[in-house]
């Protein structure tokens, strides 16, 4: 105590530190005998663990991360971030789109301001080489340009400056590269005999571009190095105006070994990407040029096929090669994709995906030549799948007998053939370049078939997506015959491939591909010519209307079949932008984004969009949508369906009301309505039988009277369509086969009665009442204006006695099973209020006895009792029968339990109101007012007979 006293004064120390948390432990520390220290615990209640060890799965390092487009089921929940049901967060989320900002914004606008003051300092470059003398020019940029380096030599050694000093480097190669150009454009390389103007500037730009990669190997930088790789695009661009295309295509392979030695030295991912993408670029630009001029730089283009081919050939080659070398490097463009959150992609799946962009561009250009360009294509798959094998750990002698044998063999006998020096014929007129594509296509296969267990999902869904691109461009398809047939049925084996390999390999992201993949390019492709997605200039495409109708009905029933294992695949949303990980937890907890829903959502807008007269028959529109709603109907039938069925009729049923505005034919509608109701009903029949609560069946959109209703609505939207007589009615191809327009009334009549009767059927038993029998007094009301206006006594005459019939039979089931719900309600209170008073009694008379107190009757008990009992119960139904007496007066044993509880019956009062107002509405409008009111009273009096009895 001395000691605590005396050292108050003193500066903290590490002691004082230590006592402190000493004392805090002691505090923590329980007081007293732990008596459950001295037991023996018994063995035979402890519960077994189960270990589980968590399975790495191995990751493609090709690919790299990507993120996932779809997951199973339940994967959502584990994800970081990741909002469970009841709203809790189990693992801390990533850094979101703000948050990221908010850690780096600092720092990235720094890189902002480098960037600005790069285009600043160049743009005064400018200004100095192009508006003052040039002699002047010449010394401002010289001067700004040795400044730059200056300032780089001596901020690039400290950490600190080292982007700042990177940025003046980079900025004065730029004013170095310009001088070079005014030097040419003043005319002072004229003068030299011993060389032409154009090959002395090229030359000093390849000096520039030597001097480039030296200041770049000094510094050990490669957004120095970068810069050497657009100048040497320039240089061989330019070599076309010299040397023709055979000089560009001489530049482009120097240009690209020297760009590969460059990252080969410098062991540089980032040169290497670059590298890819840039070559590829070179030859693209190039193969689709047309003679384009950019900025005085002539672009020339490729004229032989062959010689583009080649270099195809050594471009692919090389850069198939790199990609695999460099696989597990870091790259700029990675990075890229990972601060946009869409995972971080591997160098190899990246530089490969950005080079097919300028690949592409090549091949687009012949793609009128059909075997050329899937020679072309052939090319980047072959090489591009043996790097990609090799990457995936698959060794080189199970790739020599399929790939790296025959490839230099089928490259140099399509080389001999096609440059005429062995004159061969081919029967069809096939040119050799199809039988190279033919032949190298089968051997490609034939080793990704041999090596199926290397290739990751990843690469399955992309590689089908980019095949599909590659099939639209090349397949030409604007004849609206053989060649589009050709494309759908070529798309056609894709798409069934990818579904069969969905349900292989279990995988998810495959599934939903398959499943949203053809939809997708339906929309782009199929849709109105001068609306479409992607312009016909660009890539003409003219399907004939009942191949379209064929495929969408083969596409329905991929769907189906894929949904029926993978119905629970769910749609990811981007998590890394703000606020979309609570949208994403909203959106996954009410199922929209599911398979089986998107697929429905998807079928559904598609084949709106697409439905025009001369685009889509009337028999593939009717057969397709209502095998889409009949089909999902079935599947919940056979508890396959995972979605949520009573809002996909929903959407559906809206849907078709506004096709019948244009199309009429209401009465195929309501048949396909009609008996989808029937098959959902059926299922929540058996779910019914089976013990499931109304909770459950709510859940599952699967409770009767809320089916009822919606049906029953449904049908009154398509007799309103009818009545409203649209002017702009459309006939599709075949309409003619189709029912006229009163025959149409009379079948739409039809199925309302038997919907009419499947309500009545199961009236008695609804878990509501009221909602389906407003819902069938609405739609016996709208049938009968629909008959006045289309003057139609057999509709009129059936509406009246369905009215009749219905309102009979709801009046004495459902009036008796209201009457029977209230008794059981009043039961229900009365057995509720006792229980509570007996409970109560009990408490008072054990407290009593507890204090000595006799107690021999309950109001004795409350006088002498201390403790104040309020029941809230009894104070609401006081205030009740209160207000109550001043209506109406009490009366009755129990007028304060039950006087609230009696039956109102609604459902008579609401065939009588609508009885009343539509006889006084005809008495009005027409000559028979009083055969009309007799009518309205012999038929109340039924009403009420039968729901007083």
């Amino acid at each position: 105590m001395s000691e605590d006293a005396g050292g108050t004064n003193k500066s903290p120390s590490k002691d004082d530190s230590r006592d402190e948390v000493i004392r805090k432990r002691s505090f923590s520390r329980a007081r007293g005998i732990d008596i459950s220290s001295f037991m023996v615990d018994d063995g035979s209640n402890e519960e077994t663990v189960e270990i589980v060890d968590d399975i790495e799965v191995e990751q493609d390092i090709a690919m790299g991360e990507i993120a996932e487009i779809f997951s199973k089921g339940g994967q959502d929940f584990d994800r970081p971030g990741a909002v469970q049901k009841d709203g809790t967060v189990k693992t801390a989320p990533e850094n979101d789109s703000v948050t990221d900002l908010a850690v780096y914004g600092e720092k990235r606008l720094g890189f902002g301001l480098l960037i600005a003051m790069i285009f600043s300092w160049s743009l005064i470059g400018t200004i100095v080489g192009t508006v003052l003398d040039p002699i002047f020019g010449a010394v401002g940029l010289s001067v700004m340009a040795i400044v730059g380096l200056y300032l780089g030599e001596k901020w690039i050694p400290n950490p600190n400056m080292r982007i700042l000093g990177v940025t003046w480097v980079i900025i004065s190669m730029k004013l170095i590269y310009g001088l070079m150009l005014d030097l040419w454009h003043w005319g002072w390389l004229d003068d030299f005999s011993f060389a032409d103007e154009n090959d002395l500037l090229g030359a000093l730009l390849l000096l520039g571009v030597v001097l480039n990669i030296v200041i770049a190997q000094r510094h050990d930088e490669d957004a120095i190095a970068a810069q050497a790789t657009l100048i040497l695009l320039v240089v061989g661009s330019a070599a076309g105006a010299v040397y023709g295309e055979f000089g560009v295509a001489v530049m482009i392979g120097i240009g690209t070994i020297l760009l590969h030695g460059l990252a080969i030295v410098r062991n540089s991912g980032n040169l290497a990407s670059m590298g890819i993408a840039v070559s590829y670029l070179w030859v693209g630009v190039h193969a689709i040029s047309n003679n384009w001029d950019f900025f005085g730089l002539e672009i020339l283009p490729f004229e032989d096929e062959l010689l583009l081919f080649l270099l195809m050939v050594c471009v692919t080659a090389t850069n198939s090669t790199m990609a695999a070398m460099f696989v597990n490097k870091d790259n700029w463009f990675s990075d890229a994709f990972k601060s946009l959150g869409l995972g971080k992609p591997g160098l190899w799946s990246v530089s490969v995906g950005l080079g097919m962009i300028g690949a592409l561009l090549a091949v687009a250009a012949n793609r009128l030549e059909t075997g050329y360009a899937l020679a072309q294509l052939v090319l980047l798959l072959t090489a591009f799948s043996a790097s990609y094998l090799i990457v995936r750990g698959v060794q080189w002698p199970r790739l020599l007998p399929l790939i790296v044998f025959p490839a230099p063999i089928l490259l140099f006998s399509l080389a001999i053939l096609e440059s005429g020096i062995i004159d061969l014929s081919l029967p069809y007129g096939l040119r050799p370049y199809s039988i190279y594509a033919a032949i190298t296509a089968a051997l490609t296969a034939g080793a990704l078939l041999k090596n199926q267990t290397a290739v990751s999902d990843h690469v399955l869904w992309a590689g089908g997506l980019l095949i599909v691109v590659l099939l639209t461009l090349l397949i030409p398809a604007n004849d609206a015959g053989g060649g589009a047939r050709t494309l759908l049925v070529s798309q056609g084996l894709v798409w069934v491939g990818l579904a069969q390999l969905s349900m292989y390999r279990d995988s998810p992201s495959i599934a939903g591909t398959a499943v949203v993949g053809p939809w997708l390019w339906l929309l782009f492709f199929a849709t109105d010519v001068e609306s479409r997605l992607v312009s016909a200039d660009y890539v003409p495409i003219l399907i004939e209307q009942y191949d379209l109708a064929i495929w969408m009905l083969v596409l329905l029933s991929q769907q189906i079949w894929v949904n029926m294992k993978h119905g629970e695949t769910g749609f990811n949303l981007a998590s890394k932008l703000s606020g979309m990980s609570e949208l994403g937890a909203r959106l996954r907890d009410s199922e929209v984004l599911q398979l089986w829903n998107l697929s429905f959502l998807l079928a559904l807008f598609v084949t709106w969009s697409i439905t025009r007269p001369g685009a889509l028959p009337a028999i593939g529109l009717f057969g397709v949508l209502t095998l889409l709603m009949i089909s999902h109907a079935l599947m919940v039938l056979f508890d396959k369906h995972k979605g949520r069925p009573r809002s996909l009729m929903t959407i559906w049923g809206v849907s078709v009301i506004a096709l019948s505005w244009t199309y009429g034919q209401q009465g195929i509608w309501a048949i396909t309505l009609v008996i989808t109701s029937a098959i959902l009903l059926i299922s929540s029949d058996r779910m019914k039988r089976s013990g499931v609560s109304d909770e459950v069946l709510k859940k599952a959109e699967a409770l009767p009277g809320q089916l009822l209703t919606l049906m029953m609505g449904l049908l009154s939207g398509l007799f309103i369509i009818i009545a409203l007589e649209p002017l702009n009615l459309m006939e599709l191809d075949g309409s003619s086969m189709l029912p006229e327009e009163s025959f149409n009334l009379y079948t739409l009549t039809g199925i309302t009665l038997v919907a009419l009767v499947l309500y009545l059927r199961r009236a008695a038993t609804v878990e509501k009442l009221l909602p389906p029998a407003i819902a069938a007094v609405g739609l016996l009301a709208v049938m009968a204006i629909t008959a006045q206006v289309k003057d139609s006594a057999i509709v009129l005459l059936a509406t009246v006695l369905a009215f009749i019939g219905s309102g009979a039979y709801l009046a004495i089931q459902g009036e008796f099973r209201s009457e029977m719900r209230s008794i059981a309600k009043k039961e229900e209170r009365l057995l509720r209020i006792e229980e509570k008073q007996a409970r109560l009694q009990k408490f008072v008379e054990a407290q009593a006895e507890q204090k000595g107190e006799a107690a021999t009757s309950l109001s004795q008990q409350d006088k002498k009792s201390t403790l104040k009992m309020i029941d809230v119960e009894m104070l609401d139904l006081v205030e009740k029968q209160r207000k109550r007496a001043k209506r109406a007066g009490t009366s009755g044993q129990y007028d304060l339990e039950i006087g609230d509880i009696h039956h109102r019956p609604v459902i008579v009062i609401a065939f009588l109101v609508t009885t009343i107002l539509a006889s006084t509405y005809l008495s009005f409008t027409s000559s028979l007012s009083y055969l009309i009111l007799a009518f309205c009273v012999v038929v109340s009096i039924l009403f009420i007979a039968t729901g007083k009895n």
